[in-house]
């Protein structure tokens, strides 16, 4: 017998899986179709219910966590912020940025993961491939490829990011177990493509970023015997044709060729870190106040004073090119426990959803375990999070997988043995 459901029910279901849906399919041309995407998922959220109890025990943790660091954000641009209206704005975007799609991914239908997921997957490498045209010449689109670098309408270093999620979530479907031939050789060559894509947006952040999460995920697979000779296969391939993109791109060897102590990357990011370890020292426990940074202005002096080059000064400089810095300098020690915090719960929420039975969670979770810690590991040389592009896609799988967890933790099981 069919279930009787509400119509007003069915309508906010609709409406939110059509917010889910939309955000996969325009989420990777642009931020402002996912604001699009969150703006209708939001007119539905507050008719949606929650339920805390049936949570897993990382979810739980995550919403206190989320919730803590909002609440000292609010209280900090009040009381500690120089300019409290700019202070509340950063609030804000971080709360739309983070609750807003992770809420949307949590009330995503598991029947709709699948389609979610491959909906975001192909329309990130129609992206790239569109970004690999505009970079040869074929087309002129600046914001897909300028510089000699992939930028996918993003900048590299998001792009670049975006894409290594993507490849991690292809590596996990690639490596499912009931996979016939075709779809591991499909599979095999998106992935080849992702890597090769990563190598060519020129984000040497990024690069070691992937280099470890992939070397991470390689051995994870080897020792669950997750198709352990495809592992080894794909990413040597990979990386071959990485190497070879690398040496004959003028622009991506340019990059290689001049890492060092005294590239500029590398001394702004050294003096902005040394500013913000200033900033931590002076003021441990309250930071200077959510996106206080532009107005720091005694700090930018002292910059000045002791010849520290910064890429941008006062009033223009909008981060410190580490997340784990910049919030703990903007929300000091608390705020960055905080973050690093939400962090582990969402690799916690992905080990328990890769302790499925259903193969499709299994494998999503295992892919978003090593996407998270790719994003972990990048962010210690940029502050993505802060910002639209990279923070919503993460918190928006992660609300998915905190379904996954939810109907694997083991309250919901023991609910649903009870009940048969």
């Amino acid at each position: 017998m069919a279930e009787n459901i509400h119509p007003a029910k069915k309508i906010v279901s609709t409406g939110l899986a059509l917010s889910a849906l939309l955000f996969a399919a325009i989420a990777p041309w642009g931020h402002v179709g996912a604001y699009f995407a969150g703006f209708v998922g939001l007119l539905f959220l507050p008719f949606t219910s929650f339920s805390f109890n049936n949570s897993s025990c990382p979810q739980k943790l995550l919403m206190i966590f989320l919730g803590i660091f909002l609440i000292c954000g609010l209280i900090l641009s009040l009381f500690v912020a120089y300019n409290a209206k700019f202070a509340l704005t950063t609030v804000f975007t971080y709360f739309a940025h983070w609750a807003i799609f992770f809420l949307i991914g949590l009330k995503a239908k598991p029947e709709h993961r699948k389609t979610i997921l491959m909906i975001w997957l192909f329309s990130m490498l129609l992206v790239a491939l569109m970004s690999l045209i505009a970079l040869l010449g074929w087309i002129d689109v600046y914001r897909l490829s300028n510089e000699g670098l992939l930028k996918g309408f993003q900048s590299h270093i998001r792009f670049g990011t975006l894409l290594l999620i993507a490849f991690h979530f292809v590596f996990a479907l690639f490596l499912n177990p009931k996979n016939i031939l075709k779809q591991t050789i499909g599979l095999g060559l998106f992935a080849t493509i992702l890597l090769v894509m990563i190598v060519l947006t020129g984000s040497r952040g990024v690069w070691f970023a992937a280099a470890i999460s992939i070397f991470g995920a390689t051995l994870h697979a080897i020792f669950t015997n997750r198709k352990r000779k495809l592992a080894i296969a794909l990413v040597v391939i990979a990386v071959a044709l990485g190497v070879i993109v690398s040496l004959s791109a003028n622009i991506i060897h340019e990059r290689i060729r001049r890492t060092g102590t005294d590239d500029p990357s590398y001394v702004f990011r050294k003096n902005n870190a040394t500013m913000a370890l200033w900033i931590i020292e002076d003021r441990p426990l309250t930071g200077i106040g959510p996106g206080q940074v532009p107005y720091a202005k005694s700090y930018f002096d002292r910059m000045a004073d002791e010849n520290l080059e910064l890429e941008s000064g006062y009033l223009k400089k909008r981060h410190l090119h580490s997340m784990y810095l910049h919030v703990g300098a903007e929300l000091g020690l608390p705020g960055l426990m905080l973050l690093i915090g939400v962090l582990i719960c969402f690799i916690w929420m992905a080990i328990i959803g890769a302790k499925s039975q259903e193969a499709f969670p299994k494998t999503m979770s295992y892919g978003f375990l090593w996407a998270t810690v790719a994003v972990a590991i990048g962010e210690m040389l940029d502050c993505l999070l802060r910002g639209p592009s990279v923070a919503m896609e993460l918190f928006f799988f992660a609300g998915i997988i905190a379904g996954i967890a939810a109907e694997n933790s083991d309250s919901h099981i023991g609910e649903r043995n009870q009940s048969n």
